[in-house]
């Protein structure tokens, strides 16, 4: 996956949160940006939706959940828009385009809120057009 960034991050939880991208797709390096107890949320009613409690849950659970719903040899595009917050929370703003396992085209916009702690993340809250995704994706 491409992962593309108009300006560095300005602060540490944002460069954080920017590692985070740079880890997609990478199981390891995922893992390495959460910590043990992190929660990832994502509102809705898809079957990935619900509150995703611990490392494991997030990067085996939801994750490798969700990159299945994807087609792996289709080199996807993701684009951070923007990196809003001062301190431990950073909201991301992002659009990522790609195919989706069916072969149906998939262009999304998220904001997810990411709550840093250090230099891992502990909590994310992730937004997006919840209809799409269903309606590409299943």
């Amino acid at each position: 996956m491409d992962i593309q960034a108009p300006t560095s991050p300005a602060t540490d939880a944002q460069r954080v949160v920017m590692d985070f991208f740079a880890a997609l797709g990478d199981t390891a390096a995922l893992t390495g940006v959460f910590t043990e107890d992190a929660t990832w949320t994502v509102w809705g009613d898809s079957p990935l939706a619900g509150i995703h409690i611990g490392r494991e849950a997030v990067v085996s659970g939801f994750h490798a959940e969700a990159g299945k719903l994807f087609d792996p040899d289709y080199p996807g595009v993701l684009t951070v828009e923007r990196l809003i917050g001062d301190g431990p929370t950073v909201a991301a703003e992002f659009t990522y385009r790609t195919r989706t396992a069916l072969g149906r085209p998939y262009h999304n916009h998220y904001v997810e809120v990411f709550e840093v702690d250090g230099d891992r993340i502990r909590a994310v809250r992730e937004y997006m057009d919840t209809a799409h995704f269903g309606a590409v994706c299943y």
